[in-house]
């Protein structure tokens, strides 16, 4: 018996007035906001419009990304003088998450979507745990549909890569002129921790990249994953190096 396949619908979901022209039917309340699942008949309706875009879900045997879509309804107060029932808007975590996704090589698709290639729903999940008060995580095993959707893939690993660099310039700023000199040493610590980490996850990003359709040599010309993680590490390196060499002038003039 022939499995029917499955869609995913992503984009600009939220301009639409409804799920029901692109899938059939509408959404119920506790499904993620940003994500439209539906079969061969919503991916081509999906198609016509220039705003949304398609990823096929792949067997396991597959080599494909994981697109991991989250909501979270409320966030938890911090402030340790309220009680853990008070809430608010989640505006924090979002960008929390989003550093955690970066330097996991993830593609952010939105705030709230992101594409990798390792399972990272567990992170997530033992993340929202501990700072929201009502979530939802939805993970599939996907690959892009077509040349469109490969673009969006491509885009949003390049996003990344941008990122890391202006995470990296940020912090090398920091490093420079942070008065909470040991707070700013263990953040750059974990940032290269972070690098590393980032390091292993290349060989698997780029397998996958070959697998949905780019060329090997398109990947080192256009991204070269692995010179921005070293560029990166070694800035800031250089900048630790040279903020110690600085506060030990200043003991000497002391």
């Amino acid at each position: 018996m022939n499995q029917t396949k499955e869609y995913i619908v992503l984009g600009e979901t939220s301009n639409l007035r409804s799920s029901k022209p692109i899938i059939g039917r509408y959404k119920n309340d506790d499904e993620i906001r940003d994500l439209l699942l539906g079969d061969v008949k919503a991916a081509r309706r999906a198609s016509e419009n220039m705003l949304l875009y398609v990823f096929e879900k792949c067997s396991p045997k597959d080599e494909c990304f994981y697109l991991i879509s989250f909501d979270i309804k409320l966030a938890k107060v911090r402030d340790r003088r309220r009680t853990l029932n008070d809430f608010r808007k989640p505006s924090h975590e979002y960008s929390e998450i989003k550093d955690m996704m970066t330097l996991n090589l993830c593609g952010s698709i939105d705030l709230s979507t992101y594409i990798c290639a390792e399972d990272l729903t567990s992170e997530i999940i033992n993340y929202l745990r501990e700072h929201a008060g009502k979530y939802n995580v939805e993970t599939y095993y996907v690959r892009p549909w077509r040349d469109k959707d490969r673009e969006l893939v491509k885009e949003v690993f390049q996003e990344t890569l941008d990122r890391i660099m202006k995470m990296t310039l940020t912090l090398t700023s920091k490093i420079a002129n942070s008065k909470r000199l040991k707070q700013t040493k263990t953040k750059a610590n974990e940032f290269i921790n972070s690098l590393t980490t980032a390091s292993s996850i290349i060989p698997k990003l780029k397998r996958k990249l070959v697998a949905v359709g780019f060329r090997e040599t398109q990947l080192e010309y256009e991204m070269n994953i692995k010179k921005v993680i070293e560029e990166s590490k070694s800035r800031i390196l250089e900048a630790l190096k040279k903020r110690e060499e600085m506060e030990e002038k200043e003991k000497r003039r002391r």
